[in-house]
């Protein structure tokens, strides 16, 4: 998985969220601001090269896919770094370039 664990959230990283259960699904956002305690984020639209039917490998290609949101910056669980709730469900931690793999079998 492409999280790096020990780094820290800069303007202009790029986070990588996964979520799914029966599915391992990618979403990529761009840092655009941030405090000592929050960022914003804009959803970044994806390149996805597929293998077969369900899985497939995702890289961000830069184009704003939705609105800014603002999200706490909370400590990593494991390493030093830092990570953001996207959701209940998606955590977001900064991603390390390489291409996330994904799959969805339903």
């Amino acid at each position: 998985m492409g999280r790096n664990w020990d780094a820290k959230i800069n303007v202009g990283d790029v986070l990588v969220g996964k979520y799914g259960y029966e599915a391992d699904i990618a979403e990529f956002y761009k840092v655009v601001k941030r405090t000592p305690k929050q960022v914003v984020l804009v959803e970044l639209e994806q390149h996805r090269d597929y293998d077969g039917l369900m899985d497939w490998v995702a890289v961000p290609c830069g184009n704003v896919a939705g609105k800014p949101i603002r999200r706490k910056v909370k400590k990593a669980w494991r390493g030093d770094g830092e990570y953001v709730s996207i959701s209940d469900y998606e955590s977001a931690y900064v991603w390390d370039g390489k291409p996330e793999s994904c799959y969805n079998y339903h």
